[in-house]
């Protein structure tokens, strides 16, 4: 049995990453237009922001605004005006077993994108929880 399973609050693959990680997948089926869009930003959800990491050499995850407003009195729907914090990941995935384990099953529904066109991602992945 994989160590992480016995730790008492480890929370790694908790009921939160998982509801988090279904909505993600959805929100990247909703927002993109392309299959290889998809593809990249699945790579992207699975390798760096699930790490609570957003920028890294030639690129970034774009999954959310660089900063959140402080304050709660900026809109949602743009970026703070106010000096405000940088985003952060709710729920990061700490343990590099079900880590690995995320990015192979991210990657594998990205390969399936590549090459495909679909008129509505939603139906084409009834499933959306990866």
């Amino acid at each position: 049995m994989h160590s992480c399973l016995t730790q008492a609050g480890c929370g790694c693959l908790s009921d939160s990453f998982v509801k988090a990680a279904g909505i993600n997948h959805f929100c990247c089926l909703q927002q993109c237009n392309e299959p290889e869009e998809y593809a990249r930003r699945m790579r992207a959800l699975a390798k760096y922001h699930c790490r609570d990491i957003h920028e890294w050499d030639g690129g970034e995850c774009g999954f959310y605004y660089k900063k959140v407003c402080t304050y709660k009195k900026c809109p949602e729907d743009e970026e703070p005006k106010c000096d405000g914090e940088p985003y952060k990941t709710k729920n990061v995935l700490k343990c590099d077993h079900y880590w690995i384990a995320y990015m192979i099953e991210c990657d594998a529904r990205a390969q399936g994108a590549e090459g495909r066109g679909h008129s509505n991602w939603c139906e084409a992945h009834f499933t959306v929880l990866p």
